[in-house]
């Protein structure tokens, strides 16, 4: 049996560097088709392909080389979930792998598995009970690469392609908005954020607020659209670069992560 290879990635600073390796040793490419396996905050999880279409027990998916990229929404051993990391396998022919995202310390695990025709397959974590269990099996047919950027991830997430774009130099418009009780939410075609192509975005922020605002931040980048004192409607354009991202309504307050990943068709490190 072949052992999946796996990189756990560190939340904060949310630098991820993919080496895929696949058969003979070859480098794949950033267009590998993604199996994503996304956690709650209450440590269960479901299982998605690009686009968000949803893999549930029984259901079936086609055979062939994937990447399979483990989240949960913030690193779990930060103590903000309802267990201190995640105890995840994937089993079936041709693969066993099992991670428990550094002992809580990472918010994503990126490997490449080789999923075999006519199979089933079994992901499972018992962390929290009641265990999180999905068997699903493989068909004939064998899966084809994205033939374009992808923003899923998650079941939520929305697609950050070109096609939504307002323009030719950004990928599309996102939502935010600021309620008056200073709650934040992220959308892009009505569709919770979570995950999406990195790039330029056009963003538009609706705050109703006069005690929180709308930062974006990554790392030790930061993006101030709408200020603590600011109330009503900013427009401007974002570069979300490739990594992890954030956004928050003022110092201290929760932190709401999202991902931003390669674009189709570009290099591992381009």
């Amino acid at each position: 049996m072949v052992s999946a290879l796996r990189k756990a990635v560190p939340v904060a600073p949310f630098v991820l560097a993919l080496l895929l390796v696949g058969a003979g040793g070859a480098t794949t490419s950033a267009t590998v088709p993604s199996l994503y396996v996304n956690y709650t905050a209450a440590c269960h999880f479901t299982l998605a392909l690009d686009g968000g279409g949803a893999v549930t027990a029984g259901s079936s998916i086609p055979y062939g080389s994937y990447q399979l990229v483990v989240n949960t929404p913030f690193a779990f051993a930060s103590g903000q979930s309802g267990c201190e990391n995640v105890n995840f396998s994937f089993t079936g022919p041709g693969v066993s792998y099992s991670t428990t995202l550094n002992s809580g310390e990472a918010s994503q695990d990126i490997s490449p598995i080789m999923l075999q025709a006519n199979a089933t397959y079994t992901a499972t974590d018992s962390t929290v009970p009641p265990t999180t269990t999905v068997a699903f099996g493989t068909s004939s047919t064998q899966v084809t690469a994205p033939s374009s950027p992808t923003g899923s991830g998650k079941g939520s997430t929305s697609s950050g392609s070109a096609s939504g774009g307002t323009s030719p130099k950004t990928l599309g418009t996102l939502v935010g908005t600021v309620s008056p009780a200073g709650k934040l939410s992220l959308t892009l075609k009505g569709k919770k954020v979570t995950t999406l192509t990195a790039g330029d975005y056009a963003v538009t922020v609706s705050d109703k607020s006069s005690a929180a605002g709308f930062v974006f931040a990554s790392g030790h980048t930061k993006n101030t659209a709408t200020t603590a004192a600011f109330k009503g409607t900013k427009k401007l354009t974002i570069d979300l670069s490739f990594g992890q991202w954030y956004f928050y309504g003022k110092a201290g307050a929760t932190k709401t992560y999202f991902i931003t990943t390669k674009p189709a068709g570009t290099g591992l490190y381009g």
